[in-house]
């Protein structure tokens, strides 16, 4: 993951975010406080590590309020243990694809609001 973030930078690319969807939530999760300082920041998307969860990168956890395969218990309990910014949303595990408008307006706006940072 360094040297493809090193790859980025060496093509100009400086605000970097790192994000993943269900499992690959909960293994970003907890590769992103290894990556501080290299990352911009984090989008978790129904999945999240909350025995792994450490401060320090800003975050974004959105999850299905019906998620029957990844408890939104362990979303908002890795949000409130970081400070990430928690958006539970209608649909379950697969919301992003069943109720996109809503999951791209949420990643959007955090998206934008992280860049004036």
């Amino acid at each position: 993951m360094r040297r493809t973030i090193a790859l980025a930078h060496a093509r100009g690319l400086d605000r970097i975010y790192l994000a993943g969807l269900s499992n690959g939530g909960i293994g970003a999760s907890r590769l992103a406080p290894r990556l501080r300082g290299l990352i911009h920041g984090l989008v978790l998307v129904s999945g999240a590590a909350p025995e792994a969860a450490r401060g320090g990168v800003p975050a974004l956890v959105v999850h299905g309020a019906r998620d029957a395969m990844c408890p939104t218990s362990q979303a908002r309990g890795y949000a409130s243990r970081t400070g990430a910014r928690f958006v539970a949303l209608r649909g379950g595990h697969f919301g992003l694809l069943t109720h996109e408008d809503d999951y791209r307006r949420a990643i959007t706006s955090f998206l934008v609001a992280s860049a004036g940072r």
